[in-house]
């Protein structure tokens, strides 16, 4: 592998790890470029601005002006739960116990929003919840993790994620959760355990 494309692969694995940091929320322009330079991988706006856009075209990453958001797919790569596609490097993600913390917080909101059927359930009882238990959860990774749970169609989100927000399953998370369906990259849910 040549330099160039080192470099651009290390560049795009960069990008992602930090939009994957500051998820749900998007990232600006202005703080990629920062971050880029801080890692030693310095890029003019017109170059970040090729990088992301071929990121998004890969289904990766959403833009709106100059704001950027992961998409689950980018998670995906990132956790190592699917393969990446040509010319998306499967970063160094997240170690074995982030990895699995983030799995269990998605199935604990599912979970609790399988019991909280059909009216949904709003983020601060959510987080209560979760937090009350053995599984200690930030609200930021509440919502970084709700939010992914709704970009695969498992959960339908109302409100702000910045503030207030409400969260239900749809049909398609009702037929995960009573094992209709098999879970999607990235999801675990609990085991059958009235079966055992």
């Amino acid at each position: 592998m040549d330099i160039a494309k080192a470099k651009t692969q290390e560049v795009r694995a960069h990008l992602l790890k930090a939009l994957d940091r500051s998820r749900p929320a998007p990232t600006p322009e202005a703080l990629l470029i920062r971050s880029l330079q801080q890692a030693a991988l310095p890029l003019n706006r017109s170059q970040l601005q090729q990088e992301l856009g071929y990121l998004e075209a890969k289904g990766l990453l959403h833009h709106h002006e100059a704001l950027w958001w992961l998409l689950p797919y980018g998670v995906d790569i990132l956790e190592h739960s699917i393969e990446p596609t040509a010319g998306i490097p499967q970063p160094n993600g997240w170690g074995p116990n982030e990895l699995l913390h983030r799995k269990e917080v998605r199935s604990r909101i599912l979970t609790a929003l399988y019991y909280a059927r059909p009216h949904g359930i709003g983020n601060s009882i959510l987080w209560r919840a979760l937090d009350d238990s053995d599984l200690p959860v930030t609200e930021t990774e509440l919502a970084r993790e709700t939010h992914y749970l709704s970009g695969k169609e498992l959960v339908e989100l109302s409100g702000d994620l910045s503030h207030g927000w409400h969260a239900k399953l749809t049909a398609e998370g009702i037929d995960l959760m009573e094992y209709a369906t098999e879970p999607p990259p990235g999801i675990e849910r609990i085991e059958k355990y009235w079966e055992g």
